[in-house]
């Protein structure tokens, strides 16, 4: 995680080597090397969002039937990072997954859609996440909150 971390920081700054390494983990096809960066690409120039357009993708049709709960749970993780990753650099790409992830059976997929959400919406829109508030489990509650937070101080501060 140290190198990681100091690529990522490099790569925030400019570095060319950096941001190529950063974006060949953003398309591994280790499922938590994509998650980190893919963060690291919401803060990056233009050109790196390609990784993250790639990370809603959904789940290729070819998974054996053994594997299809496991895969199917690392592609919506995959592509709740990705759309909130999106959130950042102010794109919507990754709206309808987050709104639709609300309702996963999982709930840290749901705290992950609150997130999400949270980089997306603004104003009024504040409603889509409202009913996670009183979701069953605390980790979607507190995420839900933070995003109400978010939304409604950018709301404020017409950001």
């Amino acid at each position: 995680p140290v190198k990681f971390e100091i690529t990522a920081a490099l790569a925030r700054l400019g570095d060319a080597e950096a941001k190529k390494v950063v974006i060949s983990m953003a398309l591994s096809k280790y499922a938590e090397d994509q998650y980190s960066a893919m963060m690291v690409c919401a803060d990056l120039p233009e050109d790196a969002a390609a990784p993250l357009l790639l990370g809603l993708r959904d789940l290729p049709p070819n998974v054996p039937a053994n594997e299809l709960a496991v895969a199917r749970e690392l592609t919506t993780r995959r592509q709740l990072v990705a759309a909130r990753a999106l959130g950042l650099r102010n794109s919507i790409q990754g709206l309808k997954v987050a709104e639709y992830n609300c309702q996963n059976a999982d709930p840290e997929l749901r705290a992950l859609a609150a997130m999400a959400l949270a980089e997306m919406i603004h104003g009024t829109g504040v409603r889509v996440v409202a009913p996670l508030l009183n979701d069953a489990d605390p980790r979607v509650q507190r995420a839900a909150a933070e995003a109400v937070v978010n939304i409604e101080s950018r709301s404020a501060t017409g950001a």
